[in-house]
């Protein structure tokens, strides 16, 4: 087989795997940047990535989010949220769209989170996942997740998410799972300037996941970010420059063979 056959056929299999995954990807260029650490940072797609973070992130915002894996426009996948709060309850609606004229994906998030006491919150999300294919029936289903955070102290931050726990699948075929996946991480706030985070995930009966993401605040209006796997096989780092605000992330995912994912997130920050 011909080297750019070889190329072509991992390129062809990871980005299937990516569309198939859109359940567990973390949505939003701040993920993406961060190594795709989603649990344990809040973010402004957190309806999604956490629910329990919507606790944790008081800004009404407005932000949309788009990916190209691996500079394949037609595999691009494009995330627009809202974040609010509404009767004291936090609250976040986030649509995502994936795929190419073949196949397509979409999923609509609904979130609310919850304080159970000072330190310890907990959010749940329902979610509805459409999937079109190429001239066969569409498939479509609800789902849910729970996720949990615990402020241990000033420095530390626990953090759970647990996807589908109901282990729904689409209901045309039950062979065909929706997925179910959990998620622990842990944020450490090492000096006023860095922050460290740590995360490990699972898809049920599957080997897990570590991933470790940095973030160093240059100052109040600028950060930048990186994040690695254990295997070193993706790399990503990025920048967040904030001006009023318009809040801006731009950076990108390296994979050791599959090559370069740019990134890019804004968002504004409601009255």
């Amino acid at each position: 087989m011909k080297p750019q056959k070889i190329i072509f056929c991992l390129l062809l299999l990871a980005t299937k795997q990516l569309i198939s995954q859109i359940v567990s990807i973390p949505i939003g260029g701040q993920q993406a940047v961060l190594g795709n650490i989603s649990s344990c940072y809040p973010s402004n797609f957190s309806s999604l990535n956490n629910p329990a973070l919507l606790g944790l992130n008081p800004n009404k915002q407005l932000a949309f989010s788009h990916e190209m894996p691996f500079m394949q426009s037609k595999l691009a996948l494009s995330a627009l949220s809202v974040q609010t709060t509404i009767k004291n309850i936090p609250f976040g609606v986030c649509l995502v769209q994936s795929g190419n004229e073949h196949f397509k994906q979409h999923l609509l998030s609904v979130g609310l989170a919850k304080k159970l006491n000072k330190n310890l919150s907990i959010g749940i999300a329902l979610n509805y996942l459409g999937s079109s294919q190429f001239q066969q029936e569409s498939l479509h289903n609800l789902y849910g997740s729970l996720g949990v955070t615990l402020q241990i102290n000033k420095q530390f931050l626990l953090a759970t998410h647990l996807i589908n726990p109901t282990s729904n699948a689409f209901a045309r075929e039950k062979q065909q799972a929706i997925g179910q996946f959990f998620k622990a991480g842990l944020s450490y706030q090492l000096s006023g300037q860095i922050n460290m985070f740590f995360e490990s995930e699972t898809a049920f009966k599957n080997e897990w996941m570590l991933r470790f993401g940095l973030m160093y605040h240059l100052k109040p209006q600028v950060t930048f970010s990186m994040g690695i796997t254990q295997n070193l096989e993706r790399f990503s780092g990025g920048i967040l420059v904030k001006r009023g605000r318009i809040h801006w992330v731009i950076g990108a995912q390296i994979h050791r063979i599959l090559g370069y994912s740019p990134t890019t997130e804004l968002s504004y920050q409601l009255p």
